[in-house]
């Protein structure tokens, strides 16, 4: 049993992601949580913190960050939970590769072991 992404996952022009799994109830949950942190994901993948964001925002500096403008709703289809993020219709390998991590370590917490991380 395993967490696993498919490659086109939440890269390029895919800005929806889907997570497969027995579980949808508390993947939807995790969905939810890695949603609210996506949002301070920047174009080189770094996450930063609510409070560390706040501070380039005040000092004027959110021009720098290209983070997503909006995350959706975790919505239920009969493949399982899903959410769509507006990156400006592109995710680069870097924000892929930190939205992979931050979604798997909300599975994770959620007690969920056994998933699969696809576009929508």
């Amino acid at each position: 049993m395993a967490i696993e992404a498919d490659s086109d996952a939440l890269v390029g022009s895919n800005e929806t992601v889907l997570v497969i799994t027995d579980e949808p109830t508390r993947a939807s949950a995790a969905l939810g949580a890695a949603a609210q942190r996506f949002m301070l994901v920047s174009e080189n993948g770094q996450e930063y913190t609510p409070r560390k964001f706040r501070s380039l925002v005040r000092k004027g500096r959110e021009d720098e960050l290209y983070t997503p403008n909006y995350v959706s709703a975790v919505t239920q289809t009969d493949r399982g939970p899903c959410l769509y993020l507006d990156c400006k219709g592109e995710i680069t390998l870097a924000m892929q590769a930190t939205f992979i991590a931050i979604l798997t370590a909300e599975l994770h917490r959620h007690g969920i072991v056994d998933a699969r991380i696809a576009s929508a």
